[in-house]
């Protein structure tokens, strides 16, 4: 994956389309997301593949989000923290 490709874009999306409409991209694709989980979890023809390309669209959206809230230190520390969580809990 090209990195400084993806930020490029995604600011490049952020200025053409503006924030609120990418931010709803994200809702709108979290849906969808949700959707192809539950096809996958029913064992749906295709849904595998269906599952791959919203989680594509969402770690898309997900990165335009931390652009749009100049978040990525907070993000990663949040991200963190809860890998911490998850850790402690598993290790029990």
């Amino acid at each position: 994956m090209d990195y400084s490709k993806l930020q490029k874009v995604c600011l490049s999306v952020i200025l053409k389309y503006g924030t609120e409409p990418q931010l709803r991209q994200l809702q709108e694709e979290c849906n969808e997301l949700a959707v192809a989980v539950s096809h996958y979890v029913r064992e749906r023809q295709g849904a595998r593949d269906e599952m791959i390309e919203e989680l594509a669209d969402v770690y898309i959206c997900i990165k335009q989000a931390i652009s749009i809230l100049q978040c990525c230190k907070e993000f990663h520390d949040a991200v963190d923290s809860k890998i911490n969580r998850l850790d402690d809990r598993i290790s029990r």
